[in-house]
């Protein structure tokens, strides 16, 4: 379970380095502590034991265009 979890991190900073976004937000954990959450993902987790996973991401606001970026394939919780 962890390693689907640090593959979705990974992922994820790969995304980020595709589009060349700059969030000084996007710093260590995606998810935790919930305070500290990434700005533009929303981020559930069902079962206490389990991290939570990024479940949606908002990048409506950066102007992107062209192809999905393959890593997010990976977001395996991703909903929207």
């Amino acid at each position: 379970m962890r390693l689907n979890f640090i593959y979705a991190v990974i992922a994820f900073k790969n995304i980020q380095a595709t589009y060349r976004l700059q969030k000084t937000s996007w710093q260590g954990d995606p998810c935790v502590p919930r305070y500290y959450m990434w700005t533009d993902l929303n981020c559930s987790s069902a079962v206490p034991s389990v991290p939570p996973r990024i479940i949606s991401i908002d990048f409506s606001s950066y102007g992107l265009n062209g192809t999905i970026a393959n890593d997010i394939q990976y977001l395996s919780q991703l909903q929207k």
